[in-house]
């Protein structure tokens, strides 16, 4: 970046700033209800939607607080409460590519010192996250993630990020493993499946399981059986969910989707 001089910056603070982080910082200004006031253009390459069809509209990055993602919830109960909101959130842009954002918000206040707005500063973390999967997937291939995911007991998030672990999968440390996407160590044609599974039970709170099939740690072709709860806060809000994952020996309890795969 090139180097400002001191006494632009001492004569020019507010527009220097400005000018900054609207080169690069994707920005959004939201009223109470979550409608979009003002939106810079970094905002509306991020989401692909044109500048003047973005200005009176839902924040499809933040929804709003009657959205049933619990995520979304937890996010508006803190900022009307007053809090800075920090964090991951992950969509898809209007063309169904996906991003990844570190995102802040601020709540506004008007002059009587009511929160009128909200002020969402996005950073996009997607293509560092890229990154860091690739040399996952270069070090560990694909069908050895397969094997690892018996015997564990986890801990994700709403995006299926893994959040704990009781240890690590394959040559990747327990460590390593914090922050990888679940659905790297799941056979991808159980993908869509699982998805909607987490989906239900982060938005209805409620239990659920899910089999798929892969490799075992001895190379043969298994079925494993993974019990999904939620757990929820003192809100009464799904704040992650813990998986617990087993082979199954019994293949008379197979499901039908896992027989029609397998056959």
């Amino acid at each position: 970046m090139k180097l400002m001089k001191q006494e632009v910056w001492r004569d020019n603070p507010d527009s220097m700033l400005e000018a900054f982080l609207d080169n690069h910082t994707s920005i959004s200004i939201i009223d109470i209800i979550g409608r979009i006031v003002y939106a810079n253009h970094k905002f509306s390459e991020l989401i692909e939607i044109p500048h003047h069809k973005i200005v009176g509209e839902l924040n499809t990055i933040l929804k709003s607080g009657r959205h049933a993602n619990p995520i979304y919830k937890d996010i508006w109960s803190e900022i009307k409460n007053g809090g800075i909101w920090k964090g991951i959130i992950t969509d898809y842009t209007s063309s169904g590519k996906l991003y990844r954002l570190d995102t802040m918000i601020v709540p506004g206040r008007n002059e009587s010192g009511s929160i009128d707005k909200f002020v969402a500063f996005h950073f996009n973390d997607q293509a560092n996250h890229d990154a860091k999967l690739k040399v996952i997937s270069t070090e560990t291939p694909n069908k050895t993630y397969y094997n690892c995911i018996s015997n564990s007991v986890l801990s994700i998030n709403a995006f299926a990020e893994i959040i704990n672990s009781n240890r690590g999968f394959g040559k990747l440390c327990e460590k390593e493993v914090l922050g990888c996407n679940l659905y790297g160590f799941i056979n991808p044609i159980f993908h869509n499946k699982v998805k909607q599974i987490i989906r239900n039970v982060f938005d209805n709170a409620k239990p659920d399981q899910f089999q798929t099939y892969g490799v075992n740690s001895e190379g043969e072709d298994v079925v494993f059986i993974s019990q999904i709860g939620p757990v929820i806060n003192t809100r009464g809000i799904v704040v992650s969910a813990t998986i617990s994952t087993q082979e199954l020996k019994d293949f008379s309890k197979l499901s039908k989707d896992i027989s029609l795969n397998i056959n």
